[in-house]
């Protein structure tokens, strides 16, 4: 047998690092050269976590599937695609035609899908689980994030809620692709409870939602000290082109919404007890 090429046997860092992001960390032994892939098992660059499977962490999310006859599925496997998302619960995809013995603890999803060889449902089916899974407002901002990826197309999401008009009824006009982060997805969704005018993603500032006149920031989770700076900038310039700037943390959002409920009001009142008074103060005589 001829030998390789060396081009063809040799797999800079750079090479294995696009292989194993392809697969999600988790790659099949088919996946690379067998010399390529004994060299980076040697170096310890990669470890034999399954018959057949290898990845860089020998705890990978996805090891205690392969060669079960399941995958990670719904939220489980979203959040191995990068997808926002709050549970971190095992859920698991299995396919009707498995015997459904061995297999992990979790949240268990069936489906009919032919027999399984990888090791996550598709980010579709997985969107679809979760969909009917999740409450309502976490399921959309799972959808949302997605589609913020570029994971999903609004076209694919429009034809899930067709396939299953059903079980995706009223999820369908909900999405909006510009949410960077499930947060606001969420704030944008209780704050649209009793607020129809509520937009997301408005520049050229870029603020988070914006309701008329009052422009609403979230500190995410993992809130960087280094942005504080630039957020403060920020607010500035807003609140001195007639903004009014309500900032809130990642606690309020998900525990203590009613506190944001309470200040939007007041700021809404607020500002509507403003623009009655500029007008009468417009449509006042001159010298009165």
């Amino acid at each position: 047998m001829r030998p390789l090429p060396a081009t063809s046997a040799i797999l800079t860092a750079m090479d294995l690092s696009h292989v194993l992001t392809k697969h999600g960390g988790l790659l099949p032994a088919k996946a690379l050269p067998r010399r390529v892939l004994t060299r980076a098992v040697r170096a310890g660059t990669l470890r034999r976590v399954a018959r057949g499977w290898y990845a860089t962490d020998p705890d990978h999310p996805g090891a205690g599937v392969v060669g079960s006859g399941c995958e990670l599925g719904c939220v489980t496997a979203l959040r191995s695609y990068g997808v926002w998302g709050t549970d971190r619960s095992l859920h698991i995809h299995i396919p009707h035609s498995s015997a459904g013995r061995g297999l992990p603890d979790g949240i268990r999803h069936w489906s009919h899908a032919p027999r399984l060889t990888g090791w996550r449902a598709g980010v579709p089916l997985s969107v679809f689980q979760a969909c009917c899974c999740l409450p309502s407002e976490e399921a959309i901002a799972s959808v949302d994030s997605a589609l913020h990826l570029g994971l999903l197309t609004l076209e694919e999401w429009r034809d899930l809620c067709a396939a299953h008009p059903v079980r995706l009824h009223g999820l369908r006009d909900l999405v909006d692709s510009r949410a960077e982060s499930g947060l606001e997805t969420l704030a944008r969704l209780r704050l649209a409870r009793h607020r129809p005018e509520v937009q997301s993603q408005i520049g050229p500032w870029r603020v988070d939602l914006r309701i008329g006149s009052i422009c609403v920031e979230l500190d995410g989770f993992a809130f960087h000290r280094d942005q504080f700076d630039a957020d403060r900038r920020r607010d500035a310039e807003l609140t001195a082109r007639g903004f009014t700037v309500l900032r809130f943390s990642y606690e309020q959002v998900m525990f203590r919404f009613a506190e944001i409920d309470r200040a939007v009001d007041a700021a809404v009142g607020t500002g509507e007890k403003q623009a009655v008074a500029a007008i009468r103060a417009e449509n006042r005589p001159y010298g009165a």
